[in-house]
């Protein structure tokens, strides 16, 4: 009888004791599922600034495009003026700061497409998961 009691005060300790623990594994798992889903919340608003600053350096880029060939007309004109000019050096000059711009422009906008693919390539990502 003795060994009986035993056995039960036992299994009752272990019984009891697995309870205790299936509550605390339930508590760590609903910590663990908030916890998921506020960084799901941080992910999508991280994503949602990222997809605003590649759609700004689309905007910025087509506006750039424009402009580089605005600036490459007129260069190729003064490149076709330049047999008639009197003032050469000045002329020069000129030549010179449009290739500059152009230079400028041009690095400006391989910025802006970096900043668009690495948008495109986080998308593809993102979309590839779900």
């Amino acid at each position: 009888m003795k060994k009986i009691i035993t056995l039960l005060g036992t299994l009752l300790i272990t019984i009891s004791s697995f309870a205790v623990s299936a509550d605390d594994f339930e508590v760590q798992m609903k910590s663990l599922e908030k916890e998921y889903q506020l960084l799901l919340q941080k992910e999508d608003q991280r994503y949602a600034e990222e997809k605003e600053i590649a759609e700004t350096a689309a905007t910025v880029l087509t506006g750039q495009k424009d402009l580089y060939k605005s600036v490459t007309t007129s260069l190729n004109e003064l490149q076709q003026m330049g047999k008639y000019v009197f003032y050469k050096d000045d002329y020069n000059q000129l030549l010179e700061k449009y290739k500059i711009i152009l230079t400028d422009i041009q690095k400006s906008m391989n910025e802006q497409q970096i900043i668009i693919d690495n948008f495109k390539q986080i998308q593809a990502e993102k979309e590839g998961n779900k």
